[in-house]
């Protein structure tokens, strides 16, 4: 039965540097690890913010390899290796790990996680890559548009995906006590939004919405996360006259703790897989809006926890999105259950889901 019998689970990721991904494979192992289960997470590389992160009872492999010459240390390590579930992520690796298990025997169950919509651009690379993921034994997607988009890219039944709940949180884990000065000083309605500044996650378009509601009413944003676009997403700021009520915080280990002290979340990208930034703001109480990006529109469920204010693109994204602030903060939309339904995402609660198609597969 699940949970008697203790498993031993090797996650691969290229490395435990900032990522949606890399976040998953941290709380899954944690959590699991705490379940007592045998944890290994296998790296390219281990160096990463997300290093110091994972339980001391995690064993960390690290080839010291990129994806080219990941193959070989792979085949030995699963010679080497009793490992019941392989969790390897990416259409690449899949394929790296496919053909090790092959050519080392193993008899480990390999979950192909499908965790962003990957474009295999070349006909005949995507020919291969569909040979290799079908030999894989679990398809799973982290939401049923992944899993739609993956399917119908490679032609591969759709009903062969299993959409897994992404381990956003662990409830074991402690809050985190948070020193900032800034939020201390707010004394309005704070906006938030949480995630990489790269030119996909379009953070000019809460920079925008803000300055807009700025002129009706006081309020402040929020930015969690560090990147390539901070500088211009500054400029914007800047230009727009707000920088007073725009704080740039950084890359921070524990954002639930930073958005439980605000009131409002937006997810504004072009295209997600899941929106792990939803479920944190959820778990706080807090609504979200979001753009018709995938996943973050399946975890508002179609409005009942959310506003979708249409594409990253559209004309009128900026006016729909002051407009949803403006009906939040007056209490003309009410949103109920937010933190109930997060309950499915906490790491400690995916042990059941995450086992059973080892289960149904053996």
């Amino acid at each position: 039965k699940v949970g008697e019998v203790k498993m031993n689970i090797a996650f691969i990721t290229p490395q435990l540097k900032i990522g949606g991904y890399e976040k998953v494979v941290v709380n899954y192992a944690n959590a699991f690890c705490t379940l007592g289960h045998k944890i290994t997470v296998i790296c390219g590389f281990k160096e990463g913010e997300y290093e110091k992160e994972l339980d001391s009872q995690v064993e960390i492999v690290e080839f010291k390899a990129r994806l080219r010459t990941f193959l070989i240390p792979l085949i030995k390590y699963l010679k080497n290796n009793k490992i019941d579930i392989l969790y390897v992520p990416f259409h690449t690796y899949t394929s790296v790990a496919v053909i090790a298990k092959m050519i080392s025997k193993s008899q480990t169950v390999i979950y192909s996680a499908e965790h962003g919509f990957e474009n295999e651009s070349q006909k005949f690379v995507r020919k291969i890559m569909k040979y290799l993921i079908e030999k894989a034994d679990v398809l799973i997607a982290v939401s049923d548009a992944v899993a739609k988009y993956d399917a119908g890219q490679f032609g591969i039944d759709h009903n062969r995906y299993q959409v897994f709940d992404n381990p956003v949180y662990n409830s074991e884990e402690s809050s985190v006590d948070i020193k900032c000065t800034w939020l201390e000083k707010q004394e309005c309605p704070i906006l938030v939004t949480s995630g990489r500044l790269a030119k996909d996650k379009h953070i000019d378009i809460p920079i925008k919405i803000v300055a807009e509601v700025s002129k009706k009413r006081k309020v402040s944003l929020l930015i969690l996360g560090s990147g390539e676009e901070k500088e211009q997403l500054l400029k914007l700021a800047e230009e727009l006259q707000i920088l007073d009520i725009v704080h740039f915080e950084g890359f921070v280990s524990n954002p639930i703790s930073y958005i439980s002290k605000c009131d409002i979340y937006l997810q504004t990208s072009e295209i997600e897989s899941f929106g792990n930034g939803v479920i944190e703001a959820q778990y706080c109480n807090i609504p979200a809006i979001v753009t018709d990006c995938g996943g973050p529109v399946e975890l508002i469920e179609n409005g009942k926890y959310g506003i979708n204010i249409g594409r990253f693109d559209s004309e009128d994204v900026i006016s729909n999105g002051v407009q949803a602030v403006l009906n939040i903060l007056d209490k003309n939309i009410i949103f109920k259950g937010l933190h109930e339904r997060t309950k499915r995402y906490d790491a400690l609660n995916l042990e059941k889901q995450f086992m059973e198609p080892y289960y149904e597969h053996i």
